[in-house]
């Protein structure tokens, strides 16, 4: 989820050095949003990501035609029929080796969503017909700042029951996604307990992270575990750190594959 922002022009999306696709949906209506598409996927690919993980909240509510150009929507009334190359997103997200989404329903703490199947079933349908390899729900992130265990679980049961696509629930702590998981059948994607950015994971402070992602598996199994997200300021360290957790078998939705 985070990539280095060194050189981005686009600050409002740059957190001491680091950027991230989270505003995808959300930077609608900006006059930088396609240059700001464009440096992601970049950054994205420099990274070897084949992930863009981004936060929807209300960004496609009433709005087809947003569905159509980042989700690759088909549309609606033309079977078959996606958005072009020069206005979608699909074929330039292909061209950056990007194939898959990990889409987050609600912000945190605020939120434009409400805790409702509607909004759920809104959200899978913005991907009806996408061509993108996979498309991974997810009930937010720092869930617990606006969701209760209970609220999250349901959440994850109407995904269940509008899509066959894989459901996560992201945080910072073990203990609630483990309570989570208790009630659902979840993945779970855990948030670095430290901040990202003015902490950032060191080879020497990797192990506890590493811990807390086998906590995780413990009770659901290391498949359905995902080190979400997290950074490392030095290349070297974030390469380093998600060998480590490609190795054992987790989930990485952040850090630098190549």
């Amino acid at each position: 989820m985070f990539v280095d922002a060194a050189g981005s022009p686009y600050g409002e999306t740059i957190n001491l050095g680091v950027t991230s696709p989270q505003g995808w949906a959300g930077c609608h209506g900006k006059s930088w949003e396609n240059g700001y598409r464009a440096d992601i996927l970049q950054r994205l690919q420099a990274a070897g990501s084949r992930w863009l993980a981004y936060i929807a909240d209300k960004a496609y509510r009433g709005n087809v035609v947003l569905e159509l150009c980042l989700a690759d929507r088909v549309h609606p009334d033309v079977p078959g029929k996606h958005m072009v190359p020069d206005e979608g997103w699909f074929e330039r997200c292909s061209a950056r080796g990007v194939d898959s989404h990990i889409v987050f329903l609600r912000d945190s703490p605020d939120s434009g969503v409400g805790i409702n199947e509607q909004a759920v079933i809104d959200l899978v349908d913005a991907y009806t017909g996408t061509r993108f390899k996979e498309v991974i729900f997810g009930t937010g992130l720092e869930t617990k700042r606006n969701t209760t265990a209970a609220q999250a679980a349901q959440l994850v049961k109407w995904f269940r029951a509008h899509t066959k696509s894989r459901v996560l629930v992201g945080d910072q702590s073990p203990d609630f996604l483990l309570q989570v998981a208790a009630l659902c059948d979840a993945e779970l994607w855990l948030e670095q307990a430290t901040h990202p950015t003015q902490q950032p994971l060191t080879l020497a402070t990797a192990p506890a992270y590493l811990a807390s992602l086998q906590r995780l598996a413990a009770k659901v199994g290391p498949g359905k575990v995902w080190a979400g997200e997290w950074w490392a300021k030095a290349k070297a360290d974030r390469q380093a750190i998600t060998r480590q957790i490609l190795a054992a078998g987790y989930n990485c939705g952040c850090g630098d594959f190549t």
